[in-house]
């Protein structure tokens, strides 16, 4: 998988996601159990870095794909004085979010593609989108999670929708909907 992250890091297009994707999906240790990854935001909260280091170690590759897995990371590497590492976490926590806005439009017809529960809440906090309401449905071809965002005060707001079919035929069922991070923490993230 080194060289899919590196061709994915240094251009984070559709294919180059897929691909490396594609490989994580298939990998027997993948995982996207969010209590994983909740772990490693309340070390990192109680600034406890050594231990969320230990723990993201521990983590990789199962949340290479993860931008708030790379955040928490970076987070982790700059408490223990690591700015060379902290430095390639954050890039790519972003490379992994452009690599998901490479893979489609956000629409019902070109759903961008995730690979975690976590996905959805990092991408629309990243275009700076609130959630209104978010609903799993099954479409003609798999599940997508489709998210009402709020609008402008007094204005209805847009669609965002994204195709998880293939996570949750991996087994992330349980986790889809208990994605429980504090987004008040999320929120406030560095780009």
């Amino acid at each position: 998988m080194n060289d899919e992250l590196q061709a994915l890091a240094e251009s984070p297009t559709l294919d180059n996601y897929l691909r490396l994707r594609e490989l994580l999906l298939e990998s027997p240790d993948f995982s996207a159990d969010m209590a994983e990854l909740e772990r490693l935001t309340r070390f990192c909260l109680a600034e406890r870095g050594e231990e969320a280091l230990r723990l993201a170690d521990e983590m990789f590759p199962r949340w290479l794909l993860s931008s708030r897995f790379h955040y928490w990371a970076a987070c982790a590497a700059e408490m223990t004085g690591d700015a060379e590492d902290a430095e390639l976490e954050r890039f790519l926590s972003t490379t992994c979010l452009e690599a998901i806005l490479a893979t489609g439009a956000g629409t019902r017809e070109s759903p961008f593609v995730v690979t975690y529960p976590s996905d959805v809440r990092d991408v629309l906090l990243f275009r700076r989108l609130r959630i209104a309401s978010q609903q799993l449905t099954e479409e003609a071809d798999g599940f997508r999670d489709r998210v009402l965002c709020q609008g402008p005060l007094g204005k209805g707001g847009r669609e965002v929708w994204f195709d998880c079919d293939a996570i949750l035929r991996a087994g992330c069922v349980a986790n889809w909907s208990g994605e429980t991070l504090p987004l008040t923490v999320a929120a406030g993230r560095r780009w």
